[in-house]
């Protein structure tokens, strides 16, 4: 549209914009107090649930920030959203991650899971898991929150013990007899023992009696006899297993239902 305004002036309305981004498809930043969540990390967000699935719902000290995030995701579905906090642990006002009530630990505060696997996790190479004074459990995050959970411990299904007695193995027939021993109460079919001066671990094929197993050795070194041997059950969990334990490595090729083994025993 032209108008003329005064000889020599002409006024025009052109649109220079080919595509017009819609709001939905924005993506913004948010950095804010929260009750839960990992501090310091950037944490993409889509909607009103995972902000709340993330870090919580809001109470009288964050219902500001809550809802301004809240509203930003009720016409889009991208919020990168930084929990801020204080991160001076010695400061009373800082959160920390609460533990057990009979922990010692002080002044502790896990702000990511990065942090908590470096620093904590002992499989992934963290020490501080070790240290008395940081308590047997952590909450995932810092804060209040920590407080009010519940903890459960599921124990091995078969603990390890150190088998009543002392017994013979033979190589050449995998007879376990046993002096004293209490072998229909102790022992179970799939049971794992080491049996002292012996190769490897020796699994629980059979129990015939109190006295009387046959079991094999999952070391193809192994071939002395033992005589007059104390024996050790090693644990058992459905939940986790020494790397120790295990037998041999296996590899699986992508989009095949075949598994591989090297220095396993598929077949026992």
């Amino acid at each position: 549209m032209a108008f003329q305004v005064s000889p020599g002036v002409n006024t025009s309305e052109i649109d220079l914009t080919n595509v017009v981004v819609s709001a939905g498809t924005s993506t913004g930043g948010f950095a804010g107090r929260f009750r839960w969540g990992p501090i310091e990390e950037v944490t993409l967000i889509t909607d009103e649930d995972n902000l709340v699935d993330q870090f919580q719902k809001p109470d009288d000290n964050n219902f500001e920030h809550f809802f301004t995030a809240a509203n930003f995701l009720s016409y889009t579905s991208a919020l990168n959203v930084v929990r801020a906090a204080n991160t001076t642990t010695t400061d009373a006002a800082c959160p920390k991650n609460a533990t057990a009530a009979s922990g010692t630990y002080v002044n502790v505060q896990i702000k990511t899971s990065e942090s908590y696997y470096n620093t904590y996790d002992d499989e992934q190479g963290g020490t501080a898991y070790a240290v008395t004074a940081n308590g047997p459990f952590a909450s995932k995050w810092a804060g209040d929150l920590g407080n009010t959970f519940k903890m459960s411990i599921c124990p091995a299904d078969r603990p390890s013990a150190t088998l009543t007695g002392t017994a013979d193995w033979a190589v050449s027939t995998g007879v376990y007899s046993g002096t004293g021993t209490l072998f229909g109460i102790e022992l179970r079919v799939g049971d794992a023992i080491s049996i002292a001066d012996e190769t490897g671990l020796h699994i629980v094929e059979s129990i015939t009696s109190n006295t009387v197993a046959k079991c094999f050795s999952t070391s193809s070194s192994d071939s002395a006899d033992a005589d007059g041997k104390v024996g050790t059950r090693q644990k058992r969990s459905v939940f986790h297993t020494l790397a120790t334990n295990m037998k041999g490595t296996v590899a699986v090729t992508a989009d095949s239902t075949t598994v591989t083994g090297t220095g396993t025993m598929f077949n026992r």
